[in-house]
């Protein structure tokens, strides 16, 4: 670091010295000195020659302010897009495990629809999801309708619908007829 220091200056000094005396350096200085000995004098600002390595850079105080008008709209819009696709498998997801537990419940000895139903029920509420009761479409469904005749390894469907109105941020919210829906099908443990 010293040896650098030592050698280094010297030089700049040099460097500095020979383009402030020397009169055809700089052709912007040789008209302001007319004579070797003649002390120098530096030229004013009007005199610097646009595009030489003399000029001040340009003043940018404005391009910030400029570039974040451009750019916040373009992230605000895609930090809503992420949340509303989040928002939309998080929906699915919740579905999917309604219907998963609904099955867990179905499997078992003595079960029936309305067991499954009920859990399925207070699964959706845990995770907040609304289905509204005045539509044939949405809802919960259990198949087979009647376990009296069940076997061990007898098939069990459980099916849920849930719109993604009322359940969602934004843009689902609002989107009429869309609906969600899962099913899960599991066998009979037992024999009923």
């Amino acid at each position: 670091m010293e040896l650098f220091y030592r050698f280094s200056m010297p030089t700049f000094r040099f460097r500095h010295m020979v383009s402030v005396q020397t009169k055809h350096s700089f052709p912007i200085f040789a008209k302001s000195m007319s004579s070797p000995n003649q002390q120098f004098e530096r030229p004013k600002e009007q005199e610097f020659v646009a595009g030489s390595r003399l000029t001040r850079p340009k003043r940018r105080e404005g391009a910030a302010a400029v570039e974040a008008a451009f750019c916040f709209p373009i992230i605000i819009l895609l930090m809503m897009g992420t949340l509303e696709i989040c928002a939309g498998i998080y929906l699915q997801e919740s579905v999917t495990v309604c219907a998963f537990e609904g099955a867990r419940v179905g499997v078992h000895r003595g079960a029936t629809p309305e067991d499954i139903i009920a859990r399925v029920e207070q699964a959706l509420a845990d995770r907040q999801v609304i289905i509204p009761s005045d539509d044939p479409e949405l809802g919960i469904t259990v198949i087979p309708s009647d376990f009296s005749g069940l076997k061990a390894l007898d098939p069990i469907t459980v099916q849920v619908v849930a719109p993604t109105a009322g359940n969602s941020l934004y843009i689902f919210d609002s989107l009429v007829n869309r609906n969600v829906s899962a099913s899960v099908t599991m066998v009979r443990e037992f024999n009923n």
